[in-house]
């Protein structure tokens, strides 16, 4: 296939497409969506350690605060679901909150369900929890030595996956070559910075015994399995929707306008053509409309 880029993206400044919607205040995130009358709020106790044993968890008072409804502990989750899936083949589980070791700090343990989220938050604060501190290390290095914490016993190490790739005859090429340079690399840890968090808005159907879940993660079409088969639900059985968001469009005549991803995608479905292109050259209308998980 031929290369159709004229010019290169790097070294030069690159007006980005949903800027403009979120500097003029048209951006649209998970707490703007509407909700059912009755929706209950959830907060989250996280843990205070980078590594500690869960040695108890006393919910009695946090259940007696006003307008809670349910204190769900890592426990309660996994009677009740399946580990989420791990991306490598380990024996290793994965659960969305702690079940008997907390192993990084923020991580959560205990969620209160209530009628709103200040009662939720107050209630959070009346969980007692009773740790057991654990030795701890981050320097990846130092966790693979012989006396590292472990952070997953049933791995008996630190190392959960390592792949090794040889081409050719390596060795030869050593030889061979006039000179030899030897390095290591050391890459520091990286992590997004979205302007927003997670969110989630779930409904359950009794008429129909199905879910119906809102969540800005934006892959919905690969998470929907995972979450399905964690909460031992069919996969027919739970709706998974991405937020449609609103972005400020510009036209030919260089004036702007707000712009409904599902809306618009209707509206000019298999007329890509007729969209103003982006600055990587596709169509700014279609890339956002591709997003979109809603298929009505």
């Amino acid at each position: 296939m031929k290369d159709t880029v004229t010019e290169t993206l790097v070294g030069r400044s690159v007006a980005r497409v949903e800027d403009p919607a979120l500097l003029s205040g048209h951006g649209r995130y998970i707490d703007d969506l509407p909700v059912a009358p009755g929706t209950l709020a959830l907060a989250f106790l996280r843990s205070p350690h980078g590594h500690a044993d869960i040695r108890s968890i006393d919910t009695a008072e946090a259940a007696r605060g006003p307008g809670v409804v349910a204190v769900i502990t890592g426990q309660d989750v996994a009677a009740r679901t399946r580990s989420m899936t791990v991306g490598v083949k380990a024996d290793v589980e994965c659960w969305p909150m702690a079940v008997d070791r907390v192993r990084y700090v923020g991580e959560p343990l205990v969620m209160v369900v209530a009628t709103d989220r200040y009662l939720a938050e107050d209630a959070a604060d009346l969980v007692a929890v009773d740790y057991g501190p654990l030795g701890s290390v981050v320097d990846p290095v130092a966790a693979l030595s012989d006396d590292a914490p472990v952070l997953h016993p049933s791995l008996g190490g630190n190392l959960i996956n390592e792949r090794r790739f040889r081409y050719g005859d390596p060795e030869a090429a050593f030889e061979a070559a006039s000179s030899r340079i030897g390095i290591d690399v050391t890459y520091p840890r990286s992590a997004c910075t979205p302007i927003e968090t997670y969110g989630v808005i779930a409904n359950y159907e009794p008429g129909e015994d199905a879910y119906d879940v809102t969540a800005n993660f934006q892959g919905p079409f690969s998470i929907h399995a995972v979450v399905a088969r964690s909460l031992n639900v069919p996969g027919n059985r739970l709706r998974l929707r991405t937020p449609r968001f609103r972005w400020l469009v510009r036209d030919q005549a260089g004036r702007l306008s707000l712009h409904d991803p599902r809306g618009h995608r209707r509206a000019h479905r298999g007329r890509a053509s007729q969209v103003d292109r982006g600055p990587a050259g596709a169509s700014v209308c279609q890339r956002f409309c591709d997003q979109s998980a809603d298929p009505d």
